[in-house]
């Protein structure tokens, strides 16, 4: 009895935090959109209508859907097998198609200091698909991996308890570190250039600071999450859904702002 117990108020004790966790990163968005929401206003929402807005604003407000309403309603709801596998499989290709049109939005600005090259305007979108086109294909065999608890861990338990899932995530983080190195790369090269020349100004030299600083951080971040996953396999496998919220959230401050910048830098 006393086994029992202890295992079912550890259960309860890790629910709490996970709830807690993901209610913390719907509140971090919130409180992130409120803080550049002018900016938003600004130097986007004045603009005419194109492709790149269009992928601006899906990408500002998908973490709205797949982090705030539907993950809560996950965790917050009573949840069957069936429809814990659908929440699970749309919110993890949201995170996935969300980075992804992050990092579109941010090549941009790669291509921009490059001059808007012809060679990079062919290169890039072919060396895209094939680093992230692994990417959503390893998303699709982690959530065809999950299993579910088919009954709640503890009378009155809510949300989706996931007891099994492959490893699969970490190969997303590994495309995703892949692109990131090659877009610092591209530019470090003239950042490099430009800091041992005579013609750098504030503004340019402000760009290159901004975007280094933002795919250092991410690349950072990603592979923390690339050697947790190896680390600790089997316990990280299955919180690996939380993670690509949380780490989604987590960088939605310097994400979005970064990403406004860029905006106003590539089309303004």
């Amino acid at each position: 009895m006393a086994s029992d117990a202890a295992v079912k108020a550890l259960i309860e004790g890790l629910y709490g935090v996970a709830l807690v966790t993901q209610v913390s990163a719907a509140a971090l968005w919130a409180y992130d959109y409120f803080l550049t929401l002018g900016m938003e206003i600004e130097l986007v929402w004045t603009t005419k209508w194109n492709i790149i807005k269009v992928l601006f604003l899906v990408q500002r407000y998908l973490p709205l859907i797949d982090t705030c309403i539907l993950t809560l309603y996950r965790d917050l709801m009573p949840q069957t097998e069936r429809n814990c596998s659908r929440l699970e499989t749309t919110t993890g290709f949201m995170y996935v198609t969300g980075y992804a049109i992050a990092e579109i939005l941010l090549s941009l600005r790669v291509w921009a200091v490059w001059n808007r090259s012809k060679a990079l305007a062919f290169l890039l979108p072919i060396a895209f698909i094939v680093i992230w086109s692994p990417a959503f294909i390893f998303m699709y065999y982690f959530t065809l991996s999950l299993k579910f608890s088919p009954a709640p861990p503890y009378p009155g338990a809510r949300g989706c308890f996931i007891i099994f899932a492959k490893d699969y995530v970490k190969w997303c983080w590994t495309s995703l570190i892949i692109w990131n190195t090659l877009t610092l790369s591209l530019m470090l090269i003239p950042g490099v250039r430009l800091y041992q020349s005579r013609l750098k100004s504030s503004l340019t030299m402000v760009v290159y600071r901004d975007g280094t600083f933002y795919f250092v951080y991410l690349f950072v971040l990603s592979l923390l999450n690339i050697i947790l996953s190896v680390v600790l396999t089997v316990s990280f496998a299955t919180a690996n859904p939380r993670c690509f919220a949380l780490h989604i959230c987590y960088l939605s401050p310097t994400k979005n702002l970064f990403l406004v910048r860029t905006y106003s830098f590539t089309y303004l």
